[in-house]
């Protein structure tokens, strides 16, 4: 049973969503908020999955807690509510990773429809700290046959390898106790990469994955990997093959 957050400064609208048959399509509502402030709060708390919000609420609206919680909360999956008044409120929305967005009245059908594909995102691309690539495909050059990889390279490369949707540096440096200068200049020396060339491999050769997968939008496929934008995630995928999703796809798909 999935866990559900419904954010809306509207008691009416939380009410009548709450009439829904949730627990027919595996989703719980276990709690409420008025804005995006609250919404933090519980989230600190529960055990949250996805997380229903309005746009526009008194305090923090739900544009500013779709930013803290692609910071925090990457994993969560995100369905924005807005009337058509607020569609270039939704766009933005979307461009900052929400998987869905409905238009208010919600109407049950759309609603059903959203929940599919959030049970879809959830069990089939949530790393649940599984490697996304094994080793030797992430960094070839350097765990090659015959060499004798470093402890301290190998570590960190799965601290990477588990933890794709929101890893950096400081997530590596807390985890080893190290500083973020001395992995960096230790990981380089090592494996003649930078650090950052390394996540963004990975990043990328996942992302390639999940573009032949063909299940997910190019903007859902930025969002479950932690970039902002769907457009700086475009940029990076084509420099490093060349191709746009879109276009790797075509080639691909047949």
């Amino acid at each position: 049973m999935y866990n559900v957050l419904i954010v809306d400064d509207d008691f009416a609208l939380r009410y009548i969503l709450k009439r829904f048959h949730w627990k027919d399509y595996n989703f719980n509502i276990i709690a409420e908020a008025s804005d995006g402030k609250e919404a933090l709060e519980i989230i600190d708390k529960l055990d949250i999955d996805l997380v229903i919000t309005d746009i526009r609420m008194p305090g923090m609206d739900g544009i500013e807690l779709i930013s803290q919680l692609n910071k925090q909360y990457p994993n969560i999956c995100i369905i924005l509510l807005s009337t058509y008044n607020d569609f270039e409120y939704a766009q933005q929305g979307i461009r900052n990773g929400v998987l869905d967005y409905l238009t208010k009245p919600v109407n049950s059908d759309e609603l059903i429809k959203a929940l599919n594909r959030v049970t879809d995102f959830l069990q089939n691309y949530t790393p649940k700290k599984e490697k996304v690539l094994s080793l030797s495909d992430s960094l070839p050059e350097y765990f090659c046959e015959g060499n004798k990889p470093d402890n301290l390279i190998v570590n960190i490369c799965n601290l990477v390898l588990t933890n794709i949707c929101n890893i950096n540096l400081e997530l590596v440096s807390n985890e080893l106790q190290l500083s973020k200068d001395y992995i960096c200049r230790i990981f380089k020396k090592k494996t003649d990469m930078s650090f950052l060339k390394y996540v963004t491999r990975v990043k990328m050769e996942y992302a390639k994955r999940l573009i032949i997968d063909n299940k997910y939008k190019t903007y859902e496929i930025s969002s479950l990997l932690g970039y902002k934008t769907p457009d700086y995630f475009t940029k990076l995928f084509k420099n490093y093959t060349g191709f746009t999703p879109s276009e790797y796809r075509s080639s691909k798909i047949k």
